[in-house]
């Protein structure tokens, strides 16, 4: 059997390239390793938001610039998500991206 290095599709005894990626197959898959998250990454507020778009838009600006975020919603309004704007919706980013992040979130003017 042989495996397609790109895409890992397997074929059948008789091919020696895969028809996707036109390359020729392997074979065996090279073992991949297991990446492991660090979870005792600290998690910093960099803004607040009244309304979904905003915080949408504002997340799509720090994802374009390669740093990884995450909306954290008010989950205290319960069934009632009308209430949800009494306490905001907030962005988070890693301690260590927080100073860039407030940089992009100020430039687009919050």
């Amino acid at each position: 059997m042989g495996f397609c290095p790109i895409c890992k599709a397997e074929y059948r005894p008789g091919f020696d390239r895969c028809s996707d990626c036109q390359i020729d197959l392997v074979d065996e898959l090279p073992v991949e390793e297991n990446h492991v998250p660090n979870l005792n990454i600290k998690l910093v507020k960099i803004a607040t938001f009244s309304s979904m778009p905003e915080a949408d838009l504002a997340l799509s600006y720090l994802e374009n610039e390669g740093i990884e975020c995450n909306i954290v919603r008010d989950t205290a309004s319960g069934w009632r998500s009308e209430l949800a704007f009494i306490r905001g919706i907030d962005i988070v980013v890693s301690e260590e991206n927080a100073s860039r992040a407030t940089e992009i979130i100020n430039s687009i003017g919050k």
